[in-house]
């Protein structure tokens, strides 16, 4: 399939509203800060609706497991190992990680 530049670029514009509209308070300008909300969802409910085909369930289904499930379930496990180890090792757990930054 072929990108489409104006699909590309409206992805982008709804990328910059969404991060946009996280780092900017209401006291910004509440009128603002709703438009921005306001777009950005209707800027991929609109694209994901331009986008959508038909598939068959077996491979939406795998598609889910593939991209969604897996990548879930291992950041899961490495989490819960990583708090284990930060709950029993607190001191040790943290030299671990910041170690490579602390100059001696």
């Amino acid at each position: 399939m072929e990108r489409v530049k104006w699909i590309d670029d409206a992805r982008v514009i709804g990328i910059l509203l969404i991060i946009t509209g996280h780092t900017i308070d209401v006291t910004f300008g509440r009128t603002i800060f709703y438009a921005i909300y306001i777009v950005n969802v209707s800027i991929f409910f609109f694209l994901s609706g331009y986008l959508h085909r038909q598939k068959p369930i077996q491979k939406v289904i795998s598609g889910g497991f593939d991209n969604l499930l897996l990548p879930y379930i291992i950041t899961s496990v490495l989490m819960i190992i990583f708090s284990m180890i930060a709950v029993k090792r607190p001191n040790h757990f943290c030299s671990l990680i910041f170690q490579p930054f602390v100059k001696a």
